[in-house]
């Protein structure tokens, strides 16, 4: 046999018969099989040259989106991928789902790299547009989601990170999630925003690398458990962080590691007010703060803090606006015997179970704050209107007050009744003098002795005078729980609300609509 048909042989002979049986003496295929494999060559150089046209007609594709797209054939790339940047940002705005690595809507950058190449050289190139990413594995996901985290974070360069993190579904830990945590601890010295979803048992594993998270100024925190272990720890060993915004749910303060010398903005779901001490000592230049309660309070723990907080000297906190909602009346009263807040000016204390209002102002010291806005929304407590409004005289300079009331007749006649006249006639309020707008809740019935008793809010008033006695008041909200509130069905009293609207006073009374504009339709004005 020659030697060219030996080589042909054991290279070509076994992947080249069409027939796996056909193996003749001479070991050389059939006539047949070799027809066969000369066919099959002829197909392979047509199929290459196909592919070839292909190629060719996807660059020039290529070239007519370039010579035609709006935004690439117009702009510099720069300006394109700022607008990538903006329309990223845009969504967001909107709550939607845009960052995300491998959930069933992709990504905003995957849609925008997916539209032609041109935008997707642009997309692929542009750090900005990969510095926000929402991770939120599911039990499902496998090594390759966080393949995608990893590359992600590549993509995003130097650029300081904003991450949105959430691992609620897994109670315990689990080995997806061993390595990506140790993904996003590799760049914690670039994280901006860090906000963070879990159970206790992840939490420690968050701990960053050996620069710590120098540029870090949002922590958000939310353990998923109503009583989390004392082993929930925050904490980054080589530098602690020093944000500026703090948002925790269920982490108490005695287990997060930071320094709170920087800190603006707190938000502190489920937490114990006794806490507070050394934060709000640390915190210098806290302006805004919001509490919420645990909801489990040690009635015979609590009196003897307040009794302990009594004989201490009181912190001075910086605090200008103060949110507390869900806590009992003496929750609140160990609060203000703690600290004192000589900057307050807003002040909304929302569902509070059970409070002295007077023992509560009078704690408050109000002679060394000058409150701007207050809310006192009370659960479970009837107050006497001639006890609140006394409480509040000890706030002049109140220009925002939010109230709920079951007696709102009380409240308004007596509001009506406490005008005092001047040398020339003139009357003024003497309650709430600098009021600018009232908001009343009623939970009782809205009744046309209701409607009667609004336009005493503005003063004493007689026939043709339309002038309003409260100069400085420009907005009055009545919302009622009632599901039928009334509409105005005396002509006249509607008259009178609408001759004030036209001294610039603004009255709305609703729950489900409009009453005044309801009124005015029913008397045809």
């Amino acid at each position: 046999m020659p030697d060219y048909i030996s080589r042909w042989k054991g290279e070509h002979l076994a992947s080249s018969k069409a027939y796996k049986a056909c193996d003749l003496r001479d070991g050389n295929p059939c006539p047949p099989c070799l027809e066969a494999i000369e066919l099959e060559k002829e197909v392979e150089a047509a199929r290459q040259a196909l592919n070839n046209l292909l190629e060719k007609k996807n660059d020039m594709l290529i070239n007519i989106n370039r010579y035609h797209d709006p935004l690439c054939s117009r702009l510099p790339p720069e300006i394109t991928s700022k607008i990538f940047e903006c329309y990223r940002d845009l969504l967001e705005d909107e709550r939607e789902n845009t960052s995300t690595v491998y959930r069933r809507r992709e990504p905003l950058i995957l849609r925008l790299g997916a539209v032609c190449k041109a935008w997707r050289d642009i997309a692929w190139s542009s750090p900005f547009v990969w510095n926000h990413l929402r991770i939120y594995p599911t039990k499902s996901a496998t090594q390759l989601y966080n393949d995608g985290v990893e590359q992600w974070l590549k993509r995003a360069g130097g650029l300081p990170l904003f991450l949105s993190i959430k691992l609620n579904e897994f109670r315990t830990k689990h080995p997806i999630n061993d390595r990506l945590m140790a993904i996003i601890n590799r760049y914690s010295h670039q994280w901006r925003e860090f906000s963070l979803e879990c159970h206790p048992d992840h939490l420690v594993m968050f701990s960053g690398n050996s620069n710590g998270a120098p540029l870090l100024s949002r922590l958000s925190i939310d353990l998923c458990v109503t009583n989390p272990p004392p082993t929930a720890q925050f904490c980054l060993p080589s530098m602690e962080p020093r944000p500026i915004y703090v948002k925790l749910s269920s982490v108490s303060l005695t287990r997060l590691v930071m320094k709170w010398d920087n800190v603006t903005h707190v938000h502190f779901s489920s937490i114990a007010l006794h806490e507070l001490r050394t934060p709000f000592q640390q915190a210098t230049r806290l302006i805004k703060c919001y509490l919420g309660s645990t909801g489990r309070v040690d009635q015979a723990s609590l009196e003897s803090r307040i009794s302990s907080a009594s004989r201490q000297s009181r912190i001075t906190s910086p605090l200008k606006s103060l949110f507390l909602q869900h806590y009992s009346g003496q929750e609140v009263l160990l609060l203000f015997q703690m600290f004192s807040f000589p900057k307050l000016s807003i002040l909304e204390l929302v569902a509070i179970r059970k409070v002295d209002i007077n023992s509560l102002f009078s704690t408050l010291n109000p002679t060394s704050i000058h409150l701007k806005q207050l809310t006192l929304n009370l659960l479970n407590s009837t107050v006497q209107t001639q006890i609140l409004l006394g409480a509040l005289q000890r706030f002049p300079s109140l220009e925002n007050l939010t109230l709920n009331s079951k007696t709102p007749k009380d409240l308004l006649h007596t509001i009506g009744n406490n005008f005092v006249a001047n040398k020339s006639g003139d009357f003024y309020p003497t309650i709430l003098p600098n009021l600018k707008d009232f908001t009343l809740h009623i939970t009782s019935e809205w009744d046309i002795d209701l409607w009667r008793l609004i336009p005493r809010i503005f003063g004493p008033w007689t026939e043709g005078d339309n002038s309003s006695n409260r100069s400085n008041l420009k907005r009055v909200s009545i919302i009622s729980s009632d599901n039928q509130p009334q509409i105005c069905v005396e002509k006249d009293v509607l008259e009178r609300l609408l001759e004030l609207g036209r001294s610039r006073f603004h009255l709305t009374a609703w729950k489900y609509g409009d009453l005044i504009e309801a009124s005015i339709i029913y008397h045809g004005l």
